[in-house]
């Protein structure tokens, strides 16, 4: 039987960073572990990238965007939008970030395949005591404030499921030693989480794939 493929669109937090292992302990390789050998989980997340065209890092201008894209997943996972909070980023294109987050998510729907595409608010972010910000900081206010609703926003109006992990990592301050990433315990949680609100899509394309195997 053919495996369902997972798409994981993200930056640091999807890549890994501040895990022991980003390559085992990133949350797309324990999504992996989850939900077993049956599904092909696949981190397409690159540490720093952003929404926004006009950032200092588009994730729509990657090798990785385009290798998601030929990837023809059954099921996409968009978690972007913590470094598009940075000043440098956001001050000026804020109008922006509600359409080019909307297109994003459309050129994953828009696939031969139909997949299912989950919108995943950005992560909460915390302000480490006495830190001063700069140009080319995550703004934990830019992200509760801003970004997440234009989120929710744009996936409501392209009637996508919306997965709100800005709500649901509200009280696990103690996972993101640096205020922005999750430790290992953290992108644990993170899985744990997105593997419960895709479970439904999971079994439809197992279904489906069982049967074009007695096809």
């Amino acid at each position: 039987m053919k495996k369902i493929r997972i798409a994981c669109i993200g930056d640091s937090i999807t890549e890994g960073y501040g895990t022991k292992n980003t390559k085992s302990d990133c949350y797309p390789a324990v999504l992996q572990r989850k939900l077993g050998e049956d599904v092909e989980v696949r981190n397409f997340g690159i540490s720093g990238f952003c929404v926004l065209d006009t950032a200092d890092c588009p994730y729509r201008s990657t090798v990785q965007y385009q290798a998601s894209l030929r990837y023809e997943p059954d099921i996409v996972i968009v978690m972007l939008g913590t470094n598009d909070s940075k000043i440098a980023n956001f001050a000026g294109h804020d109008n922006d970030f509600r359409r080019t987050y909307g297109e994003l998510l459309t050129a994953y729907m828009d696939l031969p395949g139909k997949p299912d595409v989950y919108a995943v608010t950005a992560p909460t972010a915390w302000r480490r005591k006495g830190e001063l910000y700069w140009d080319y900081m995550v703004s934990p206010e830019i992200i509760h404030e801003r970004i997440v609703d234009m989120q929710k926003l744009a996936a409501e109006l392209l009637d996508i499921p919306i997965i709100d992990m800005h709500r649901m990592t509200q009280g696990m301050k103690e996972y993101f030693e640096d205020g922005i990433h999750p430790n290992t315990e953290g992108s644990e949680k993170i899985a744990e989480m997105i593997a419960e609100k895709i479970s439904e899509s999971v079994q439809k394309y197992a279904k489906r794939k069982a049967m074009e195997k007695t096809e």
